[in-house]
């Protein structure tokens, strides 16, 4: 720390870029400064008004670089830029692969068509939203085209014209029957701009549009399409009720509120239209943030994502970097940021805030026992940090034969499978030492050479053995000078889960404590169902394979029409060299007869 504390000193009171990095070199967070001296010396002094997440993310720090702006502006982009390009572990991430789907109208077409679509093209096709979910487009164009008496069938026009007779929406009245000529293309085509005057919220444009051509054929007596018409604006009357569900893409102001919980925080945002909330979203953050940093930080990343920015948002918390934000959102559309007091846009935060805080009991009250869980595990075993990821390892084999090794992983208290690992030992044996060294050491090994598979290590390893397997493990970590906390899980007579067993013999008994007793229990019946599954899967293979695989000339289909002809193993032995010779060539049969001679 004393190093980097000089380093701090040197630093100059520019805008900038920080980038905090671990032992191995790897960028863990990025942050942006005003002025970089005081904001990356803040981390480390005054350390008891750091937040739980300030002091692990302190600890891991090793070393950190800068990169200087021309402007805290410029900073707040490169922060930007460095965080979708590295994905530091604690900084805030929003997931991108959610996407916001647009609604494509294929105008290139002569009858234009409605499709869900991941992004815009440039492709002379109009594309509208981006809508919060494929079910929100979805639902807006079902009802778009219930109104307005759109085709719900895949036919392909003009190609399909006057082919079949039309389907049954034609005579419930629910399709405008543009397959059978009923409406021209010309008129379907008015229809499809009509949707789209919708789909954009245009009610009161449209309306008016409506009713003047209601009012021409009504005067020129052509009551049929004044009806048509007529018909029409009652649709769109009663579907200005679900205005919400069409135009959710096109909020006019966005509410964005953060809540904070012990162990995580949650942001609501309300899309709001013509005075009414068209949707909301709820992102929840693990971790125990601050209002700045997380609302910060959103709005950077989400509306980066949606590349779509209402000319309003409005925030339940100040945050410092208001002005650079609002320069860093125009450049996908101008928009004011606010923090309302009084009025209808503080009703919306506050109720955006109860939304938040529920979200939070709801997701919080499963991950605070687990999180509780693990602070008191980390507590018993003496750990000056709560313990997060935790590693465990067993052998299996019968009688030291398909001997094999098995790793899962548990992060969260909660099993993390993509990092589960399984070992083959080089050489089956029968004995639980030797075993546990090879795999732990190959594990460490892989660890210490940088393999990507392998290039975390835990907070703390759990044995499935005794002193054994202890012994074995921890003769690894000080060959290879590791200096993480490892314990054995040791059963009683009835095979249940008993304690915690430390190097130096002690025993912590699980008996009084249920809720760690529950962890390391789900932990030891998980590693060892992985390691008993990988087993079996290896001793069956084992016993699938025939002595015959062994002998030159023998394939799939040789070995399958010697054991229809023979029965057994032991009749293809005792064969002669004639019989043999009924089913596969001379030179096969003479090398049955030769290896079966050498190997009985």
């Amino acid at each position: 720390m004393k190093n980097l504390t000089d380093k701090v000193s040197s630093l100059p009171m520019h805008s900038g870029v920080y980038l905090m990095k671990d032992k191995q070199g790897k960028i863990i967070y990025i942050g942006k400064a005003k002025h970089l001296k005081n904001r990356v010396s803040s981390y480390f002094t005054n350390s008891k008004g750091h937040s739980f997440k300030t002091h692990t993310l302190v600890s891991h720090i090793d070393d950190f670089d800068i990169i200087i702006t021309k402007t805290e502006f410029d900073a707040l982009v490169l922060e930007n830029s460095l965080i979708k390009k590295h994905k530091p572990k604690y900084n805030i991430l929003l997931k991108d692969d959610k996407g916001y789907p647009y609604v494509k109208i294929s105008y290139k077409e002569k009858y234009p068509d409605f499709f869900i679509v991941p992004k815009p093209l440039s492709d002379g096709n109009k594309y509208l939203g981006p809508y919060t979910s494929r079910g929100s487009a979805k639902t807006a164009i079902d009802t778009i085209k219930e109104a307005l008496k759109i085709r719900t069938c895949s036919k392909k026009f003009p190609r399909d014209l006057y082919k079949e007779r039309p389907c049954l929406n034609s005579h419930i009245g629910k399709c405008s029957v543009p397959c059978n000529g009923k409406i021209s293309q010309t008129e379907y085509y008015e229809t499809i701009k009509q949707a789209e005057e919708l789909l954009r919220g245009n009610f009161k444009e449209l309306l008016a549009n409506l009713e003047q051509k209601m009012l021409e054929h009504s005067e020129n007596l052509n009551f049929e399409q004044a009806s048509v018409f007529r018909d029409k604006i009652t649709s769109i009357n009663k579907l200005r009720e679900k205005q919400n569900v069409v135009s959710s893409g096109f909020a006019e102001l966005d509410v964005i509120s953060f809540s904070k919980g012990y162990t995580k925080s949650s942001i609501t945002i309300f899309h709001i239209l013509t005075g009414t909330i068209a949707e909301k979203e709820t992102v929840i953050l693990d971790g125990n943030y601050d209002a700045d940093e997380a609302l910060s930080s959103f709005i950077k990343q989400y509306y980066s994502l949606r590349n779509l920015v209402p000319k309003d948002i409005a925030l339940s918390h100040e945050i410092s970097d208001i002005d650079a934000i609002c320069d860093f959102l125009s450049s996908i559309n101008k928009t004011k940021i606010t923090v309302p007091q009084t009025g209808i846009r503080r009703n919306f935060i506050n109720l955006a805030l109860i939304n938040g805080n529920e979200e939070i009991l709801r997701v919080e009250s499963s991950y605070e026992r687990t999180n509780k869980t693990l602070a008191h595990l980390s507590e018993i075993l003496g750990c000056d940090t709560v313990i997060n990821r935790i590693e465990s390892y067993d052998i299996s084999h019968i009688s030291g034969t398909n001997t094999v090794g098995s790793m899962i992983c548990f992060v969260d208290g909660k099993p993390k499978k993509s990092e589960y690992r399984k070992f083959k030992l080089s050489i089956d044996q029968n004995d639980d030492f030797a075993s546990m060294k090879e795999v732990f050491e190959r594990r460490i090994i892989n660890y210490v050479e940088n393999n990507e598979k392998f290039n975390i290590l835990p907070d703390l390893f759990l044995i499935d053995g005794g002193k054994t397997q202890l012994k074995a493990v921890y003769d690894i970590l000080i060959k290879y000078k590791i200096n993480v906390l490892a314990v054995s899980m040791v059963k009683d007579d009835r095979h249940r889960t008993r304690g915690l067993l430390f190097s130096d013999g002690r025993e912590v008994s699980l008996e009084t404590m249920p809720n760690i007793y529950t962890l390391v229990s789900e932990i030891q019946d998980e590693v060892h169902r992985f390691a008993i599954t990988y087993h079996k899967a290896l001793r069956n293979k084992s016993m699938k394979k025939s002595s015959l695989d062994d002998i030159s000339g023998i394939g799939v289909e040789r070995r399958k029409k010697l054991i229809n002809k023979f029965k057994t193993i032991n009749n293809i032995k005792n064969a002669t060299l004639v019989e043999l010779e009924t089913v596969v060539p001379l030179n096969i049969a003479q090398n049955i007869k030769n290896y079966y001679k050498e190997n009985i």
